[in-house]
């Protein structure tokens, strides 16, 4: 494992010049292990909005359909196959249902 020192010049708290040093840990690839965990965090981030996006669900005449995501849902709702008066609801919400015609569901995509 090497170490890697990284230098940036800046404002101390006193408001004259100065410097300050930052060490970096680098695996034996040569790619600093902050990096990899920022990369990490960022797919499980997204990983989570996908899921979190897919939380719609809609009452047909066949039963409820769904998870559906918030994109599908708004593309429904613009070629008209979601129309006013169908019944949707958010999931872990079972008891409250809303009118689709009153739901903007383009505020819910990322």
């Amino acid at each position: 494992e090497a170490v890697v020192s990284t230098q940036s010049t800046g404002e101390d708290g006193g408001g004259s010049a100065g410097s300050s040093r930052k060490r970096q840990r680098v695996d034996s690839g040569g790619v600093a292990e902050d990096s990899v965990a920022k990369d990490s965090a960022s797919v499980a981030k997204k990983e989570r909005d996908v899921t979190a996006e897919l939380n719609w669900f809609y009452k047909q005449e066949s039963g409820e359909v769904g998870p559906v995501s918030s994109s599908e849902m708004y593309r429904m709702k613009e070629e008209g196959r979601l129309k006013a008066g169908t019944k949707v609801r958010k999931e872990g919400n079972k008891e409250q249902w809303y009118d689709a015609g009153r739901i903007q569901f383009d505020d819910y995509i990322d």
